[in-house]
């Protein structure tokens, strides 16, 4: 069973990590449902995805979020970075700019 933060309740298998072991594919989902004020009824997808080298830039890791309300699967927000932080507040700002998030809100 998970246990609720900042307003969450984090989803994810037991175990290792990744979803694959092989070298340099390394692949995490995290699911996180809200449970409380703004959050409650939102489901936070979080993708990450190790990015091998390659001949025009170095290697790179990249998120994604995805904000979906869970009555009707309704897509809220995709949002993208090169950091866990950067993409989660990349959502939270799109989040904020359609109304769902308050203004005054952090986190």
């Amino acid at each position: 069973m998970a246990h609720p933060t900042f307003g969450f309740r984090t989803l994810k298998g037991i175990g290792s990590r990744l979803v694959r072991g092989e070298d340099n594919d390394w692949v995490n989902v995290q699911a996180r449902e809200g449970q409380n004020g703004w959050k409650k009824g939102l489901l936070f997808l979080r993708i990450y995805a190790y990015q091998d080298k390659t001949p025009a830039g170095g290697a790179q890791h990249l998120y994604r979020y995805e904000c979906v309300r869970l009555k009707g699967f309704e897509s809220l927000a995709l949002a993208h970075g090169r950091t866990n932080d950067e993409a989660r507040t990349n959502l939270y700002d799109d989040l904020k700019r359609k109304g769902i998030m308050p203004l005054a809100e952090d986190q």
